[in-house]
């Protein structure tokens, strides 16, 4: 991983918060240590994310709060999305892939 992987994922995460939504920037900022966690220890190769997307998951009740948060990230190596699962803590969940990619396109 060269030195500016980390920095350049974590800025990547925060315009991604910014531009999906400015009202949860601060809250999904406060993942991204979370994430950069969960990208080291699943063996993710920085360089071969190309663009982060997030979502913020909230419940279905009357009184909405925040459950969880989704890190969209893409690569060109495939046609889809890895996606990390965070709690409303920021706390690693779990992991998932969409379309045809595979934690194996977005590994070291």
């Amino acid at each position: 991983m060269s030195p500016g992987g980390k920095a350049c994922f974590s800025v990547a995460l925060v315009v991604a918060a910014i531009v999906t939504n400015t009202a949860h920037a601060y809250t999904i900022t406060r993942c991204i240590d979370a994430g950069e966690a969960a990208i080291d220890r699943l063996q993710i190769d920085r360089e071969k994310i190309a663009e982060v997307k997030t979502d913020k998951l909230v419940s279905g009740g009357e009184n909405l709060y925040v459950t969880g948060y989704l890190l969209w990230m893409k690569s060109n190596a495939c046609k889809g999305s890895l996606v990390l699962s965070l709690r409303a803590d920021c706390s690693f969940l779990d992991t998932f892939t969409r379309g045809d990619c595979s934690l194996a396109h977005f590994r070291r």
